[in-house]
């Protein structure tokens, strides 16, 4: 039988539609959805990969946005199959999986041609007890957040991003995931996030106050920036800090209240007793922050811990 025929009737409407109104953009999505094979993980990762250039450079927002609805049930399905897909392939989302093997995250974003983001995401884990593929549905609910980095958030409101870095660590016995994350703003702004996600049975839940500045605790830090600008943050194995640029403000503008961007020095986070340090204006060769109180260079044997 023909693959687009196990479909729900949905998805036959909302290709048909996309074949009268956008011609042949939907038609390579449709011929992809429609191949017949022997190997079900081909098919679907082929059309997911023809719905992901859609999502991304669809000619407006009703295509990405409908293909973004095909592609989300195609691989929320594909998760829930006991035997795992690789998914590296598509280039259209981000796959990280855990260091300790015991999930994975999956993100992607849905440009508006106007320049705004929404994020989707899932985790796929497996049940201890049954030994059955678990996927949660992560929903982004960042137009909803009044002080996202004071929130504690759970897969149903989350502060969508797309993640392309985690790290675990354990705080009173219990681990948690640090994650270093992409976030496109708006036309103007950009942002990067680093959040904490960490388990209640298979409760996905965000936020946690990990992140600790001048006696205050935040429960994910956010760094905005000019869209044009590059900021970076990443992790540093041989310093087990993650570092970042230092954003500046600059002038105000109609649209932004000031303009932080890189200035060319760089603060970092270590994980000291429990809770991520910020170190400001580090060496980034030593990893030495003058501004920190009895701060001292890292030893080469600490750097190997």
């Amino acid at each position: 039988m023909d693959q687009l025929t196990l479909r729900p009737m949905k998805y036959r409407n909302v290709l048909r539609n996309f074949v009268f109104t956008f011609g042949f953009a939907a038609f390579v999505v449709l011929k992809s959805f429609s191949q017949n094979t022997n190997d079900s993980s081909i098919v679907h990762l082929d059309s997911l990969q023809s719905l992901g250039n859609l999502i991304q450079r669809g000619s407006n927002d009703s295509v990405r946005i409908s293909a973004n609805r095909i592609f989300q049930d195609q691989l929320r399905n594909l998760l829930r199959q006991p035997r795992s897909t690789n998914l590296d392939s598509l280039k259209s989302i981000s796959v990280v999986k855990s260091p300790d093997h015991s999930f994975t995250i999956i993100t992607w974003q849905l440009p508006a041609y106007e320049g705004s983001y929404t994020f989707f995401g899932f985790i796929q884990l497996v049940n201890k007890k049954t030994h059955e593929p678990v996927v949660i549905e992560l929903i982004d609910s960042t137009s909803r957040m009044a002080k996202p980095e004071e929130t504690r958030l759970q897969a149903r409101n989350w502060f969508g991003a797309v993640y392309y870095k985690m790290l675990t660590n354990k705080k009173d016995g219990k681990y948690y995931y640090t994650l270093l994350g992409w976030k496109g703003n708006n036309p103007f702004t950009t942002q990067k996030v680093i959040d904490v996600l960490y388990f209640s049975g298979d409760k996905a839940l965000f936020g946690f106050p990990l992140f600790k500045k001048d006696h205050v605790y935040k429960n994910r830090l956010i760094f905005e920036y000019p869209a044009q600008a590059v900021m970076s943050l990443r992790y540093e194995e041989n310093k087990k800090m993650i570092v970042f640029d230092h954003l500046s403000s600059g002038k105000k503008n109609q649209n932004t209240s000031a303009i932080n961007g890189p200035d060319g020095t760089y603060d970092a986070l270590r994980f000291k007793n429990g809770h991520w340090e910020i170190l400001e204006d580090i060496d980034v060769n030593t990893g030495f922050s003058p501004k920190a109180v009895k701060e001292k260079p890292l030893k080469d044997d600490e750097l190997r811990k």
